[in-house]
């Protein structure tokens, strides 16, 4: 049977009462128990070594849905349900009616550029709004529906088909749009964090903290810009994209929880880049080290050694990467 709630046999979990599932500093999955008055975070994956819980028990079941279910949600308790994006795929947040709107102008917009010849994909907001505003726009998408119901074969209904595709796509695609405005916010902290490094130019210490966090600010932006350039580029060819709904819905899918489950990371810092002030107080070095701290394990380029006897030489050969 499916596990759809935090439910486990075992007796470790029944005896530490009041424990909790949540991701550790390092983002690794952990149940935190209380020692007195001290929280200790135990890793599930040592858990089940000590207590020989198998990966096929009823247990381990649960306990992997655990670890993917805190991608999701802070923390979860014994006995609390599991988001429904680990029980059916479908996301536990909610979105704005402004994304809908935005995610139905958009692909509306790309057929009227596709008939013209001229295809593009529109992403920004005010641009979107006051293109599909325009009078002239609104008569083209109608004759876009009629053209592009021609093309895919639908010789009844055609027009009311293809809104019924671009209107489900569009209810998926909502969700990419409701991200991209986190990753707004994203962006904005990231400018506040050049600003504070001007600030700050006079302390050695902070300065240089700030620095750190401003190279690895980039990185992480970059790495988010190329998710939604990706996501962009799949779903730019309009035609392409209806004739094959399910695939593309399956797509925009795995690239929302993948895009969600990493910019949910920043939730907590993000609130309070946020209402960061720009000013140089103690609040805002302790947030420059807080965000330090985060950035490092995730986005820090780091040197692998490889041994060249591998590839029958002696010599070491250094490699580098991006963590996360």
């Amino acid at each position: 049977m499916t596990p759809t709630k935090v439910v486990l046999q075992h007796s470790f979990f029944s005896a530490m009462e009041g424990g909790e599932f949540r991701k550790s500093d390092v983002r690794q999955p952990v149940f935190v128990v209380k020692l007195g008055d001290v929280e200790a975070g135990l890793p599930i994956a040592g858990i089940q070594r000590e207590f020989g819980i198998a990966e096929e028990s009823q247990d381990g079941e649960v306990l992997k849905r655990v670890a993917r279910a805190l991608d999701f949600v802070t923390l979860l308790r014994i006995g609390d349900p599991f988001p429904s994006e680990v029980l059916t795929g479908a996301p536990s947040w909610a979105i704005e009616p402004a994304h809908k709107v935005r995610a139905y102008q958009r692909l509306t917009l790309q057929l009227t550029t596709w008939l013209t010849g001229e295809e593009r994909v529109f992403t920004g907001a005010d641009e979107l709004k006051q293109i599909a505003d325009d009078p002239t726009t609104k008569k083209k998408v109608n004759e876009a529906f009629d053209e592009a119901a021609k093309r895919l074969g639908f010789t009844h209904n055609g027009r009311e088909e293809i809104m019924n595709l671009v209107a489900s796509l569009a209810e998926e695609l909502a969700f990419i749009e409701a991200l991209r405005d986190r990753h707004e916010e994203l962006i904005d902290s990231g400018r506040k964090v050049q600003q504070l490094r001007r600030l700050f130019s006079r302390e050695n210490s902070v300065r240089e903290v700030a620095d750190a966090v401003a190279r690895l600010m980039i990185i992480a932006l970059k790495a988010f810009q190329t998710s939604f350039d990706e996501v962009d580029a799949q779903t730019g060819e309009i035609l392409s994209v209806l004739k094959n709904p399910s695939q593309q819905i399956q797509y925009i899918r795995l690239s929302r929880d993948d895009l969600y489950c990493r910019l949910f990371a920043w939730k907590d810092l993000l609130v309070r880049w946020t209402s960061a002030a720009m000013t140089c107080d103690d609040s805002n070095r302790t947030l420059l080290r807080d965000t330090y701290r985060f950035l490092a394990p995730r986005f820090m380029p780091a040197v692998e050694w490889q041994l060249m006897s591998r590839l029958g030489n002696d010599k070491l050969k250094a490699k580098s990467s991006v963590v996360w």
